[in-house]
This record gives C-alpha cells, structure tokens and sequence, in this order.
C-alpha cells in the first residue's frame, strides 16, 4: 500500500479491534505504548521503519496470538514482561537490532508455534526452557550473536519442521544434538553451531520430508551418511567439516530438485 508516516495513537481508541496488520509499508517511529491495553490477536508490521523498543505494555495484551516484526529497526532488550502472553502462537522479531539475552519469562509462552530472532544482537546462551515449546514447528536463531552448545532440551521439541541455527559463539564443543524423534523436519540448518562427530544414523531414514541441510562449518566426522545420495534435497551443504566419502555422480542426477550441492570437498 506505500504507506508512510508514524504507527497512530488513535489506534488505542477502538475497544473492538482485533488485528492491525501494517506489513510491506514505510511506516517509521516507536510502538506506542497505548497499544497495550488493546485486545488484539493479530499485531504485524513486518518490513518497515519502525524503530525504538518493544514497549513493555505489550505484555498486557492477553489475547495475543501472533506479535511479527520482523524487518525493521527496532533494538533494545526483549521485555521481560511478553512472557505473559500465554495465547501467543508466533513470534517473529527477526532482522532488528534487539541486544541482551532472550527473559527467562519466555519460558511461560507455551503455545509457541513459531519463534523467529535471526539476524539480530541478541547475546547470551540459547535457553534450556526452550524444551518448553512443545508446539514449535519453526525456531530461527541464524546469525545472532548468541553462543552454544545447542542445550539438550531442544530434543523435547518433536514437532519442529524447520530449525535454523548459525554461527554459535564459544570455545566447547559438543556432539549432534538429539533430533531423532522430529519426523517431520523438512529444514535443518546447523552451520557454524560448534558440532563434533558423526552425523546421526536417524537422519538416513526417519526424515522423510527432508528438502535443506546445511551442517556446514563444525567439524563432523566419519562418513556422509550414504542414504544423502538418494534423498531428493533441494539444498545440501556439508563442506567445511572433516567429513569422509563422495557422492555417485549418477545418484546425484536422480535428485531433481537439487538446487545447491556443496558436500566435503
């Protein structure tokens, strides 16, 4: 719609609204705290100029289901205070400038099936009550500033379809997390997340929907899992490791929808 301007007062004012969604516009300035004490479910403004923090009345909000704000120039710490929202479904804060670590208190969002804060400052370790989000199909936490290991929680996650993690900081290094029971991943990025040993068994022949991997940069060991040769991969990265093995040329013309292809060479 090529909107511009600032996010409006007046919006404070309408008792019965449910959903703003400014997503695509050139909308600039602050969230104005006075959105708190609206009933919202729905509260996007994906790619534009918004900037300042995250105004702590947000946390106010109870019937929030979906808070995306992905794309513009907000920073600052995450509130403390948004691990109230209990109804809230997605969280998509990715490509801002937010620092600080992610509040304890977001533990509590439970019905989590959506959280997004890659390409962000945020610092810190990636929390175990991470095991908490029983309901999570996606988790983004690509190019922050955060460091590892990847805790072991994660593994309690078992309706992930999408997880990508990058570029963990730190100097320990640990095994492949335990991912076995995600039968229904379809994405997983693992780069430059400190990873050693082999890559599991369970990969071979549990993910049946698999259509990216990138466990480039870490130093997995032994060899590539040869059933990776018959998987029809849209994406497949595995370089920078310390991986043993090739690919048959003519398993790789089977794979029609492979689009990139960087193995250990």
């Amino acid at each position: 719609m090529n909107l511009t301007g600032v996010l409006p007062e007046e919006f404070a004012n309408l008792p019965s609204l449910q959903e703003i969604d400014l997503s695509r516009n050139y909308i600039s300035g602050p969230i104005p705290a006075s959105y708190g004490q609206l009933r919202l479910r729905i509260l996007s403004f994906l790619g534009n100029r918004i900037n300042g923090s995250i105004p702590e009345a947000l946390g106010d909000m109870s019937t929030l289901e979906e808070l995306v704000m992905s794309d513009n120039l907000l920073g600052g710490p995450l509130p403390p205070q948004l691990g109230r929202l209990s109804r809230l479904r997605r969280f998509v804060a990715s490509a801002n400038n937010f620092t600080g670590t992610i509040p304890d208190s977001y533990g509590n969002l439970t019905n989590l099936e959506d959280f997004r804060i890659d390409g962000s400052t945020l610092s810190g370790s990636i929390p175990d009550f991470i095991g908490n989000w029983r309901n999570l199909t996606r988790l983004d936490m690509q190019g922050t500033n955060m460091s590892g290991p990847i805790p072991s929680t994660i593994s309690l996650l078992t309706n992930l379809n999408s997880l990508r993690i990058s570029d963990l900081t730190g100097s320990s290094s640990t095994p492949f997390p335990n991912l076995e029971a995600m039968t229904n991943m379809e994405d997983l990025i693992l780069r430059n997340c400190l990873l050693i040993g082999p890559i599991p068994n369970y990969i071979n022949g549990r993910y049946v929907n698999l259509k990216n991997i990138d466990l480039s940069f870490n130093r997995l060991d032994g060899p590539v899992p040869e059933l990776f040769q018959f998987i029809d991969f849209d994406a497949l990265f595995l370089n920078n490791n310390l991986l043993s093995g090739t690919f048959q040329s003519g398993c790789l013309f089977a794979q029609t929808r492979l689009t990139y292809l960087t193995t250990i060479l």
